[in-house]
C-alpha cells in the first residue's frame, strides 16, 4: 500500500479484514499469522462533513435515537475538519456524546461540561463544587 504518513496508514488498513478491534486496542494479523497490537491514539480524527450532518439529524445506536443539537468550534465556525468542538444538547442520555461519535469511529479523548442549562461553570475546577446563589438556581429551572 502506498501510504505517506501514519494517519494515512491507519485509514488504509482500517477496512482490512485483518484488523480487529477490542476496546481501545487494535490487532493487525500479518501474513505470517502473527499479530501486532496498537492503539489508535496516534491518529487525530477530523470531523467529516457527512458525519456532522448525521449527528445533527440524529442516528440510531443500539436501538436508541441519539441527536446532538449544535456542534461548532469554540470560535463559532463549522466543526467540519476540526478535532476540538463545542456541543450543545437540550437533553442528555448516558454517554450520549461518546456513543454518537463512537458510532462513526471517532474517539472522544476529552469531554468537559461547561454549562448546565443557562448556568455556566466558569472557573470551577474539575471535581469541585460550590453552593449556588438563588439567581443561579432560578437559571436552572427557567425555560
Amino acid at each position: 500500500i502506498g501510504v505517506q504518513d501514519e494517519e494515512s496508514w491507519f485509514d488504509a488498513i482500517q477496512v482490512s479484514e485483518r484488523l480487529k478491534q477490542s476496546g481501545a486496542w487494535f490487532s493487525l494479523v500479518k501474513n505470517d499469522g502473527s499479530e501486532e497490537k496498537f492503539q489508535r491514539k496516534n491518529w487525530i480524527d477530523k470531523l467529516q462533513k457527512e458525519d456532522f450532518h448525521k449527528l445533527l439529524d440524529g442516528i440510531e445506536v443500539e436501538g436508541e435515537h441519539l441527536r446532538l443539537d449544535q456542534i461548532k468550534t469554540k470560535s463559532g465556525t463549522s466543526p467540519v475538519g476540526a478535532t476540538k468542538m463545542e456541543i450543545r444538547m437540550g437533553h442528555g442520555k448516558k454517554r450520549e456524546i461518546r456513543r454518537a461519535f463512537g458510532s462513526f469511529k471517532y474517539q472522544v479523548r476529552k469531554l468537559r461540561r461547561i454549562a448546565v442549562g443557562k448556568l455556566f461553570l466558569n472557573g470551577l475546577p474539575l471535581g469541585n463544587y460550590r453552593e449556588l446563589e438563588k439567581k443561579e438556581i432560578d437559571l436552572l429551572f427557567s425555560g
